[in-house]
């Protein structure tokens, strides 16, 4: 049995919080954050710092990584945007998910072309996780290190 709640209730309840309203602008502004950095890490490569992209590759896996992220980071930043916008007007109703962020972009003067768009976007960023997965790159702490540390606790 599991307890979940929707992006109306999660904001309800926090907006009935004492400084509720400043709350949800904070939470507000922590998606916008995560988005930004997600459309900034697409936008600069800055994947890539972690990820070892195979040379032969490289050519179509570079653009799906930077478009994928780009796109998720767009997505974050629209629902930013609805729960900034619920905390100013206190109305839980105006807090929104994936789901209303998707409908909001349909809804847009060629929000069709727009959707599409997103949603390869978000289909790039699907197979950006799949690279990621395969080709990340973490450095191991090498021995010496391991034993510097052991030797200080």
């Amino acid at each position: 049995m599991g307890f979940s709640l929707t992006e109306e209730q999660a904001s309800a309840w926090l907006l009935q919080q004492p400084f509720g309203p400043f709350l949800l602008g904070l939470v507000a502004c922590g998606v916008l954050f995560a988005g930004g950095v997600q459309v900034w890490y697409g936008a600069l490569r800055g994947y890539r710092k972690r990820v070892r992209l195979p040379g032969q590759h490289k050519r179509w896996m570079d653009p799906i990584c930077a478009i994928g992220l780009i796109a998720r980071g767009t997505i974050f930043a629209i629902i930013g945007g609805f729960l900034f916008y619920a905390a100013l007007t206190v109305s839980p109703d105006q807090a929104a998910g994936t789901k209303e962020a998707l409908d909001y972009v349909y809804a847009l003067p060629f929000g069709r072309i727009l959707y599409g768009a997103i949603s390869l976007g978000l289909m790039a960023f699907g197979v950006y996780s799949i690279i990621e997965g395969r080709y990340r790159h973490v450095d191991a702490p090498d021995l010496d290190g391991m034993r510097a540390a052991a030797a200080r606790i």
